[in-house]
């Protein structure tokens, strides 16, 4: 559960039915809460179906999750209907935008990528992208191809390099759903020389 009062937002977080404190974004303090139990979470899911194995005309809610939220193990969700959904998997996973929670219950909550401020690129040819593209990795900076444009998170100062290197940038909102990459299994490690 989360409560805001100014810049104060209490969330109920879940495994040992205790609060944290978040000021900016920061916990600042986590203690036990002994006036309430752990029954007020009223959806648990344990189970994600992928996007296309499932039909999204059955999900019974939605959660709207940004970015930097839909790669986790446990985390508890507001849904669009008021209510709360506790994620709780062995291991973290990467939701991405029309995957369904599925619930003890059996009914399935929808995931939507939530729009967020992101630069899409595209260039004169197809060589060109590929250039830019280059620059972006070689930057480690999460991308989403697609196909004859590439996203990135809205950032002046890459924006400008894209331009330098023969690029256009246009700024808009949209959900973002970046490459894994090829280290995202979790197979080898990562090492090249940056000397370039």
């Amino acid at each position: 559960m989360v409560h805001v009062c100014g810049s104060w937002s209490v969330a109920k977080a879940v495994g040992g039915c205790y609060d944290q404190v978040i000021v900016g974004g920061r916990i600042t303090a986590t203690g036990v809460n002994d006036n309430r139990g752990c029954e007020d979470i009223t959806m648990r899911a344990e189970i994600i179906q992928k996007h296309g194995t499932w039909d999204p005309s059955t999900a019974v809610d939605t959660v709207l999750i940004d970015f930097d939220r839909r790669h986790r193990r446990r985390i508890l969700l507001p849904t669009e209907s008021g209510a709360e959904v506790l994620i709780d998997l062995p291991q973290a996973v990467h939701l991405r935008d029309g995957d369904g929670l599925v619930l003890t219950d059996g009914s399935v909550v929808r995931v939507r990528a939530k729009p967020e401020p992101l630069l899409e690129i595209h260039a004169h040819d197809e060589g060109e992208l590929v250039r830019i593209a280059w620059h972006l990795g070689n930057r480690h900076l999460p991308v989403q191809l697609l196909g004859d444009r590439i996203r990135i998170r809205a950032d002046h100062v890459i924006g400008e390099m894209i331009e330098g290197l023969g690029g256009h940038v246009d700024e808009i909102e949209a959900p973002f759903d970046p490459e894994a990459g090829a280290y995202a299994g979790g197979h080898g490690g990562h090492h090249h020389d940056h000397s370039e």
